[in-house]
């Protein structure tokens, strides 16, 4: 498969999680914090990214370590994502 292809359908799954992370912010009213925002990015890469991503790592027998270091990189993006969610506020009208 050509790079552009995967680039855009990597663009597009991650637009999809940002969108189901502000689904979630706006689900749970209460996460209208930093901390807040990036603890519910944290639950989605645990209840989401992790299970699918390790499952295919136990398949195909590679080591937990290669799992932390590729497998961080979204967590850490999640939890950005949430914390800007969680800090976004409304302009007054």
């Amino acid at each position: 498969m050509c790079g552009g292809v995967l680039a855009t359908r990597r663009a597009l799954v991650w637009l999809a999680v940002r969108h189901a992370l502000d689904g979630a912010r706006k689900h749970d009213g209460r996460a209208n914090t930093v901390g807040r925002g990036a603890a519910i990015g944290v639950l989605l890469w645990v209840g989401i990214v992790a299970p699918i991503t390790y499952t295919t790592y136990m398949y195909e027998m590679r080591p937990k370590e290669l799992f932390a270091i590729n497998e961080f990189f979204p967590l850490v993006g999640l939890c950005l994502m949430g914390a800007i969610l969680g800090a976004w506020t409304k302009k007054s009208a």
